[in-house]
């Protein structure tokens, strides 16, 4: 009988090279990225908009005609994303900034608060002084920061996929060193 393994190394090879190419896209066109996705996100919701249309003015016919208004607001909506993408990345970094400022700052303020109760590392106040600061950031220069932020992403994706890909050969070559045949033989109890 022979030992085998439930994971897929042409999978998790496959997926390696998939993160270090898309980790490439992201640190050279950073802003091009958000604004695409922004993209697909509005040509989503005007596919889903148009099928809801047909969908009921094919049923409508049959049962009186009701007014499709998700089908009018989704292919509204598709159609403002897909327009006016930069306005909408940039939402999302204001939002995503503030988000992170308050985070922070109610982190800041529950660890002062425990002071009293307990001693307090001072390591500790370093994570929440960071997404404070990460959050001023953002909100004080969305458009830097979007690009900074996607450079990041992209930048941990390419080093995980090249991780992924260094463990993938080491575990490959010592899997096939160390292939082994088990034998079933019969044994006694003592």
């Amino acid at each position: 009988m022979r030992i085998t393994h439930n994971y897929s190394f042409k999978r998790s090879f496959i997926v390696a090279i998939v993160a270090i190419a898309l980790g490439i896209v992201l640190v050279i066109r950073p802003t091009d990225v958000l604004d695409y996705m922004v993209k697909v996100i509005g040509v989503a919701f005007c596919v889903a908009g148009v099928v809801s249309l047909l969908l009921s003015a094919r049923s409508g016919m049959r049962s009186g005609g009701i007014f499709p208004a998700s089908g009018v607001g989704s292919l509204a909506l598709g159609l403002v994303l897909w327009f006016m993408s930069g306005i909408f990345t940039s939402v999302l970094i204001y939002l995503l900034g503030f988000t992170l400022f308050v985070a922070g700052a109610g982190q800041l303020a529950f660890l002062i608060a425990m002071r009293r109760v307990a001693r307090i590392p001072a390591l500790s106040y370093l994570s929440p002084v960071i997404t404070l600061a990460m959050g001023v950031l953002l909100i004080a220069n969305p458009f830097q920061a979007k690009e900074t932020i996607v450079i990041l992403f992209g930048a941990t994706s390419i080093f995980w996929g090249a991780s992924h890909l260094l463990n993938y050969r080491v575990i490959h070559r010592r899997r096939r060193a160390n292939e082994t045949e088990i034998v079933d033989t019969d044994y006694e109890e003592v």
